[in-house]
């Protein structure tokens, strides 16, 4: 569903963001990049289909800033629940799915991009 430079553009907020002190920078990078590309691949089993058009042809969401919040926060649950990212801690996923969310609702409302 996200372009490889959809999902390298995520990997590398995500790095910019989020500091994990015992990995190399680069390390983080590809850690990231990793759990953006399991994201997508829930995103393509889950996302409403609705959503998916969006994906599709950039078209962008209308929505209000408390839909746009409710929205992030129905994608964080529905990562967290069913994704797994091996050797990291459970705050950090959070961290990383909060920020993720946080950025693929933004990209899909109107005239904003990813």
């Amino acid at each position: 569903m996200l372009t490889p430079h959809q999902q390298k553009t995520i990997a590398e907020e995500l790095n910019k963001a989020i500091d994990i002190p015992v990995i190399p920078e680069k390390g983080e990078y590809y850690l990231f990049l990793f759990a953006v590309k399991k994201i997508d691949q829930l995103l393509d089993e889950h996302l409403p289909e609705q959503w998916k058009r969006f994906f599709d042809v950039g078209e962008g969401f209308t929505w209000t800033k408390q839909e746009t919040t409710d929205n992030r926060i129905e994608l964080f649950k529905v990562m967290d629940e069913r994704l797994n990212l091996p050797f990291i801690g459970v705050e950090r996923k959070r961290e990383i799915f909060a920020k993720a969310a946080n950025l693929i609702t933004n990209g899909l409302k109107k005239g904003e991009k990813i």
